[in-house]
């Protein structure tokens, strides 16, 4: 979990790795290079089929944007995380600290979902 300042809500909290598509860049690429930027994260195994998005609206200079998020979902053996310039904090935890740290409840639902298919590999 990444740790920022968020102006929609004025404050900070703690939330996943994201940013905004390039120019001819594929949705799953553009997740990638921002894991990377913000976090120095090169080293990921991704559960293919995982593709979850959450809509949100914000303001920004007196207007309404209207914001669809996607999410991936990965594994990484990678423990040394460099953050970027626009993060102050970030943290491992487990699935329950997770839970109480994130501030949007779209996010808990994706992590829910995150979680359970976690779950069901480790069954099989």
């Amino acid at each position: 979990m990444l740790k920022a300042y968020r102006h929609g809500i004025g404050d900070l909290t703690y939330l996943f790795t994201g940013g905004l598509i390039n120019k001819y860049e594929k949705p799953l690429d553009a997740a990638q290079r921002e894991l990377l930027e913000e976090t120095g994260i090169n080293n990921i195994t991704l559960h293919k089929g995982f593709n979850e998005k959450a809509e949100y609206h914000y303001y920004r200079k007196n207007k309404i944007v209207h914001k669809i998020v996607s999410y991936y979902l990965a594994e990484t053996e990678q423990k040394d995380v460099k953050i970027s310039f626009e993060h102050l904090d970030y943290k491992w935890e487990g699935y329950d600290n997770v839970l109480k740290l994130i501030t949007f409840d779209n996010s808990k639902d994706i992590l829910r979902k995150g979680s359970q298919i976690i779950k069901n590999l480790a069954k099989n």
